[in-house]
């Protein structure tokens, strides 16, 4: 996945280890069942979960350093 986001300029994916299983699990209900076309929704909710969680986390320190005066 991250290949496929450097490839195309944009920033890599970052999946805490505290949700790895949430994440295993998005991507098993993702994937297509039978002939059905695969459900996109559980993958891409978890990862969009993701990236807000790591630019809060981001901002935070941010504000933060700001305090300090860094």
């Amino acid at each position: 996945m991250n290949y496929i986001l450097s490839y195309h300029q944009l920033p890599l994916a970052t999946i805490f280890k505290e949700d790895k299983l949430e994440y295993y699990q998005a991507l098993e209900a993702s994937c297509p069942q039978d002939d059905e076309a695969p459900d996109l929704c559980p993958i891409r909710d978890f990862m969009s979960a993701q990236q807000m969680k790591y630019l809060s986390m981001e901002i935070k320190k941010y504000k933060q350093a700001e305090k300090r005066g860094g």
